[in-house]
């Protein structure tokens, strides 16, 4: 199943196959609320065949509890299964088909004395033909597929147990093909197999070595007292991206080490005239007055007899050296500085 509009289709051919190997009929059916299982055809089709579906609470999993273990189950077991062969993650639904496999031919909790297996199919099962996901497996070539001087076996990975097929399920690389055959040798032992590294990318291969890694730098950790070995470090790669300074609102200002130093602050607007960047100062006053003015911040009137008035208010300037914003700004160096202005209307 490749898309969830699909669930429907695949739901029909699920319940056709379980009733007639059980001999019973379907009465209820329990999901999440995902669209898929809330479509105008699949509630319609509910209906019809008298089926009751009940729906957990939004945002409560626990409610199918069951389910949503069995999920997490069998995803960690693949995970183990993948990085045990050493196969790329591309082969997940081979990994999770062996699996629940495995998992219906498994002794559980749940049914005391007997397997999933034996509960529903009333025998027992056949276990010895169970091998160890992705070791080699050499398949039988045929005759009609191989000249007089060929080899008559073909490495493969053995990946799980066919369905409708009463054989093996292997991966021929070579071939680059699913295969089934009944004739088949297994090395069991052999879990490294070298076609899976060379089927494994480059993602693939620095996954497996960070979860391996991983581990091993977790129980160095642990044992850090009584051993003096080096902890192995996963291998991170470095992105080959080109960095781009990130743009912000108005100017930016950057303070370098050789630039940083305790300015001289002027605190009075006598000050401010007195020093050497007089000019800049007066200028960087025009325009904050300016700017008051052109905003109507305030209105001029007459100083009532009981108030006294408030001459100084503070301003905090970003004081940049680029040459760029020197032209456009009024600035000193690469600094914070914190200065009172008075300010005071004088006529011409």
């Amino acid at each position: 199943m490749k898309k969830k509009d699909e669930v429907f289709n695949y739901f029909l051919k699920w319940k056709a196959l379980v009733e007639r190997s059980s001999g019973k009929h379907l009465k209820v059916l329990r999901s999440d609320n995902g669209g898929e299982y809330l479509s105008t055809e699949f509630k319609d089709y509910l209906k019809s065949e008298g089926i009751r579906h009940e729906r957990t609470v939004p945002k409560s999993p626990e409610q199918n509890g069951i389910a949503e273990r069995m999920n997490r189950t069998l995803v960690e077991t693949l995970r183990s299964m993948l990085v045990d062969a050493k196969l790329p993650q591309a082969f997940w639904a081979e990994a999770v088909s062996t699996a629940v496999y495995l998992r219906n031919r498994s002794p559980t909790k749940a049914i005391e004395g007997m397997t999933p297996f034996e509960a529903w199919m009333k025998q027992k099962p056949q276990v010895e033909h169970l091998r160890v996901f992705g070791c080699d497996a050499y398949a039988h070539v045929a005759k009609d597929e191989r000249k007089k001087l060929d080899s008559k076996s073909r490495k493969c990975i053995f990946l799980g147990y066919g369905e409708e097929t009463k054989g093996y399920r292997l991966y021929d690389s070579s071939r680059t093909r699913v295969i089934y055959s009944r004739d088949v040798h297994f090395n069991d032992k052999s879990t490294n197999s070298e076609i899976g590294e060379t089927l494994c990318t480059e993602e693939d291969k620095h996954f497996v070595e960070l979860e391996l890694n991983t581990e091993e730098s977790s129980d160095h950790l642990e044992n850090e007292v009584a051993t003096s070995e080096a902890t192995v470090q996963p291998v991170l790669r470095r992105s080959e991206r080109a960095k781009q300074t990130p743009e912000f609102y108005g100017e930016r200002a950057s303070i370098s080490d050789s630039q940083a130093r305790e300015p001289t602050t002027p605190t009075t607007l006598d000050e401010a005239l007195e020093s050497s960047d007089k000019e800049k100062w007066v200028e960087a006053m025009a325009k904050e007055i300016k700017s008051l003015d052109d905003n109507k911040v305030w209105t001029l009137t007459e100083l009532p007899k009981d108030r006294t008035p408030v001459g100084l208010f503070k301003v905090r300037v970003i004081l940049v050296s680029t040459e760029d914003v020197k032209e456009k700004c009024s600035i000193l160096e690469c600094m914070w500085m914190t200065l009172f202005l008075q300010l005071k209307r004088r006529s011409n």
